[in-house]
C-alpha cells in the first residue's frame, strides 16, 4: 500500500534494543481496548486501539497500526483525538462498501451537560478521515459496546449496556452507514457489566445476553424481545459454538475479586431456547476479561483469560518480576476443559488495567495476542504482540514472512535434552541447507540471556550445542522456564521452551 508514504515514515516504531521484545510498540497513554482486522483488504490484520481518556480533548483515543505483511506494524495514525472512553473498540464493517469502519464513544460537554454519541469512522480505502455522530439520547455512562444482526437483515446493528442506569440498548444500522435512534430495556435486580450477541435459538436474528448480578438472554423476534434469566452473578459472557454441534453456547466468567478467583460455566445449548450447565471450571487468579477463539488450530474455541493483577509493591513477585498474565484454557471437546491451563506470564509496568485480542498477526495459521495497557502515563511499551508458533509457545517475533510463506512446514529443526535440566542441556539443529544459524536463550520476558552460537553452518547434518546454565555474562541461570530460539538467516525458524529445575 503506497498511500500515507511520508506518515509512515515518520511514525514507524522499531526502536527496539537488543536482548528486549522485539514486537513491543510505544503507542499514546492510556490503551484500554484492542481490537484487529483487515482495513486496507491486503489479506493482513492490521491493530485499532481505543485509549480512555475522556478528560483531555487533546489526547489520541484511536491509534491505527498497519502490518507490513509479516507480523511487524506501522503506527500510521494516533491523531483522533476528542473527547471519548474506549471501553471496547470496535472495527467491523456498518455501511454498504467491503471495509471495516470504526465504532466507538464520544461525549461532548460543551453545553455543560454530557451528551453521548456512537461516533463511527468510515473506512476510505484504508483511511479514516471522515466520520458521523449517532446520538445516545442520554448522559447516562455506558460500560460497554458490541454489535450483531439483530433484525436479521444481514446489518450489523450496535448494542450498549450502561451499568449505573442499569439499561442496554440498540441502534439499527440502515445499511447506508446511518442508524436509528437507540432503542432502550432496562434491566431491573442487576447492574450490566457485559453485553454479546448470537443467534441462540436458530431464527437468522441474533440474540442479546446481558451480564451482571444476574444473566438474562432476550430473544429477537420481529415483534420484539422476549427476556429468559439464565442464571446469576456472572460477570462476563460469550456466545460461541463451543462443542461445534451447530448451534450456539454460552461462556460465562464469574470474577471473584475479593478471594482471587475465577470461575468458568459453560451452557450448552440444548435446543428449545434450553441450557444445560456443564461441571464449574474454577481458576486461581481472579480476572473479569476473557475471550474465545481457536489457539491450536483444531476448530474448537479455547479460552483465552487475563487475570488480575496486584496493584501494590509489596505484593510484587520480585523473583521473577512478572505479574499476572494470560491462562489459555483449552478445549477438548464435549464441553470439556483441560484440567492444566498454559500459563503466559507479562511483565509488570505498574499498570492499571490490561486488554487482549486474538487475530493470526502473521499469517502461520495460528491466532497471536495483542495485549495493550492502561497507565494516564507514558509506558516503554504499552502495546505487544504475542506470536504462536503452534506448539504451544508464544515468541516475540512473527513466524511467518514474504521469503518463507506458508504454515511452520520449514526444513529444520530444534530439539533439546534433557528437558527439564539441572546443569547442563544439549540442543540439537539440522539444517537442510547451508545457513547463517543463531541460536540464543531468552527468558519468558523476551529478555536475552545468552547467545548460544551465531555463524554459518553447514546443511544436512545435525549440529550439537550444549549449554551450562550460565548467562551471557557468566553468572548461572536461576530456575525456571526459558525459551531458546533458532533463527536461520535472520528469521526465527524453531523455537523450544526448556526447563531449568534447582
Amino acid at each position: 500500500m503506497k498511500k500515507f508514504i511520508l506518515l509512515l515514515t515518520a511514525l514507524t516504531f522499531f526502536a527496539f534494543k537488543t536482548g528486549e521484545i522485539r514486537s513491543n510498540y510505544n503507542i499514546p497513554r492510556s490503551a484500554y481496548s484492542v481490537t484487529a482486522g483487515d482495513i486496507d483488504l491486503d489479506g493482513d490484520q492490521d491493530i485499532v486501539v481505543g485509549h480512555k481518556t475522556a478528560w483531555e480533548n487533546s489526547n489520541p483515543t484511536i491509534s491505527i497500526l498497519e502490518n507490513n505483511d509479516s507480523g511487524y506494524f506501522n503506527i500510521i495514525d494516533t491523531s483522533k483525538a476528542f473527547c471519548g472512553y474506549q471501553e471496547n473498540i470496535l472495527l467491523f464493517n456498518m455501511n454498504d462498501d467491503t471495509l471495516p469502519d470504526i465504532v466507538s464513544f464520544y461525549s461532548d460537554f460543551s453545553s455543560g451537560e454530557a451528551e453521548r454519541y456512537i461516533r463511527i469512522y468510515y473506512n476510505e480505502e484504508g483511511a479514516f478521515n471522515n466520520f458521523n455522530d449517532y446520538t445516545l439520547d442520554t448522559n447516562a455512562i455506558f460500560s460497554y459496546i458490541n454489535y450483531g444482526d439483530i433484525n436479521g437483515d444481514s446489518l450489523n446493528d450496535i448494542v450498549v449496556v450502561s451499568n449505573n442506569d442499569q439499561f442496554w440498548g440498540i441502534l439499527y444500522n440502515d445499511g447506508t452507514g446511518g442508524f436509528s435512534a437507540p432503542e432502550y430495556h432496562e434491566i431491573e435486580g442487576s447492574y450490566p457489566t457485559d453485553i454479546a450477541c448470537g443467534d441462540l435459538d436458530g431464527n437468522g436474528r441474533e440474540d442479546i445476553v446481558v451480564c451482571g448480578s444476574k444473566v438474562e438472554i432476550h430473544y429477537s423476534f420481529e415483534e420484539g424481545f422476549e427476556s429468559q434469566l439464565l442464571t446469576e452473578h456472572e460477570t462476563r459472557a460469550r456466545i460461541t459454538d463451543f462443542d461445534l454441534d451447530g448451534d450456539n453456547d454460552i461462556i460465562a466468567l464469574t470474577d471473584l475479586y475479593i478471594v482471587g478467583k475465577a470461575a468458568f460455566s459453560i451452557f450448552e445449548n440444548t435446543g428449545d431456547n434450553a441450557f444445560t450447565e456443564h461441571e464449574e471450571y474454577n481458576i486461581e487468579p481472579s480476572g473479569n476479561k476473557f475471550i474465545t477463539t481457536d489457539m491450536n488450530n483444531n476448530d474448537l474455541p479455547d479460552i483465552a483469560f487475563l487475570s488480575h493483577f496486584p496493584h501494590f509493591p509489596d505484593s510484587i513477585d520480585t523473583e521473577n518480576d512478572t505479574i499476572g498474565g494470560i491462562y489459555l484454557i483449552y478445549n477438548e471437546g464435549n464441553n470439556t476443559l483441560a484440567g492444566q491451563p498454559q500459563f503466559i506470564p507479562l511483565e509488570n509496568y505498574r499498570e492499571g488495567w490490561r486488554d487482549i485480542h486474538c487475530e493470526d498477526m502473521d499469517g502461520n495459521g495460528y491466532n497471536d495476542i495483542v495485549i495493550v495497557r492502561t497507565l494516564y502515563a507514558p509506558l516503554p511499551a504499552n502495546l505487544t504482540v504475542l506470536f504462536n508458533d503452534g506448539d504451544g509457545n508464544f515468541v516475540p517475533e512473527p513466524l511467518n514472512t514474504p521469503e518463507y510463506p506458508g504454515n511452520l512446514n520449514w526444513n529444520n529443526t530444534l530439539t533439546c535434552y534433557p528437558n527439564p535440566f539441572k546443569q547442563e542441556t544439549t540442543f540439537e539443529i539440522n539444517l537442510k541447507k547451508p545457513a547463517q544459524a543463531e541460536l540464543a536463550v531468552y527468558n519468558l520476558k523476551g529478555r536475552f540471556i545468552r547467545c548460544l552460537t551465531n555463524k554459518f553452518q553447514k546443511g544436512g547434518s545435525i549440529i550439537k550445542i550444549k549449554w551450562d546454565g550460565l548467562d551471557e555474562s557468566g553468572n548461572r541461570c536461576k530456575p525456571g522456564p526459558y525459551i531458546a530460539y533458532l533463527k536461520v538467516n535472520g528469521k526465527i525458524r524453531r523455537t523450544v521452551k526448556i526447563l531449568k529445575t534447582k
